[in-house]
């Protein structure tokens, strides 16, 4: 098994068959600051070009050179441990120069159109790694975390980074932040949409669950019904109610203030061998609804 969010045990469960293959695809750099193009295979070669985050580069030659760290990555919170960033010397050619580029911060492009686009104007995300790719591609976006404190929850700002982790069982995709200690999840935003400071609300860390051998199973004002001919969550705020569909498992993760706006915002695991975890801002809700979807993450079994 594989380490995914650190504070949620619903990512904990991913299988492990996904394979990794580079020699058909191009890649792209992953390195939020830029990749570092050398002339020899090391730290210590001479750097020819810095390659822009999202840029592609295409392989020249599959690695030659033994497996090599270039640091470590430590998450504190419920589940802490410490990862090393590993990774070999590739030779690539990004525009007209060949050289070396260390394949920790090559993402291989499997997919013709990332969900995490270029016009997402929200961004969800956690730390530590997933076998689903969740790369922002809105270079715009600025990251906030969520960090528990005591009993409390605060907003503060992060410099966030993706990485990759390669192993017997295949290509993973790391998260990581420059303040990882008590993080729970990253909000991102074009705008400055989550205010820094102390938030009201309540992470779940998986332990506020629907009852699923009741047809109905009600936790404060969330109802999950499972119904034989649909699946659905409604949310009830006053006289009002929202329906959101579901797929017939939902766990809750957040429940309170997110956007500064005095109204309680939500964060929901939708489905589990594929699933979504999506943030619902109430800022951003149109007629009729308590909350709008704006961001959401993907994980679940590998295969």
């Amino acid at each position: 098994m594989k380490n995914l969010v650190i504070t949620f045990a619903l990512f904990i469960t991913l299988g492990v068959c996904k394979g990794s293959s580079t020699n058909n695809f191009d890649q792209t750099v992953v390195a939020v600051n830029g990749l570092n193009l050398r002339e020899s295979p090391s730290l210590r070669g001479k750097v020819i070009a810095s390659i822009p985050f999202l840029d592609k580069v295409k392989l020249v030659q599959e690695a030659d050179t033994y497996e090599d760290t270039v640091g470590t990555v430590s998450f504190g919170g419920y589940n802490d441990f410490t990862q090393q960033i590993i990774g070999e010397w590739v030779k690539v050619k990004y525009q007209k120069k060949e050289g070396y580029v260390f394949n920790a911060y090559l993402m291989s492009e499997y997919f013709e159109e990332s969900a995490q686009g270029e016009d997402s104007q929200y961004a969800l995300s956690f730390p530590g790694t997933n076998c689903y790719e969740n790369v922002h591609r809105n270079k715009e976006i600025r990251w906030k975390g969520v960090f528990k404190n005591g009993n409390s929850y605060e907003i503060k700002e992060v410099k966030l980074e993706y990485y990759m982790s390669f192993d017997e069982m295949g290509q993973w995709y790391g998260v990581t932040t420059d303040s990882n200690d008590s993080l729970l999840f990253m909000l991102g935003a074009v705008e400055d949409k989550f205010p820094n400071g102390q938030i009201a609300g309540r992470y779940r860390d998986y332990g506020m669950e629907f009852d699923y051998s009741k047809r109905s199973s009600t936790v404060e004002n969330m109802t999950l019904h499972l119904l034989e001919d649909e699946a659905y969550l409604s949310i009830s705020e006053g006289n009002q109610q929202q329906k959101i569909e579901s797929h017939g498992v939902v766990f809750i993760l957040w429940k309170g203030d997110l956007d500064g706006d005095d109204k309680t915002d939500y964060i929901f695991t939708i489905g589990e061998k594929s699933s979504s975890t999506v943030l619902f801002l109430s800022s951003e809700a149109e007629e009729g609804q308590i909350v709008n979807p704006v961001a959401s993450y993907f994980s679940g079994y590998c295969c």
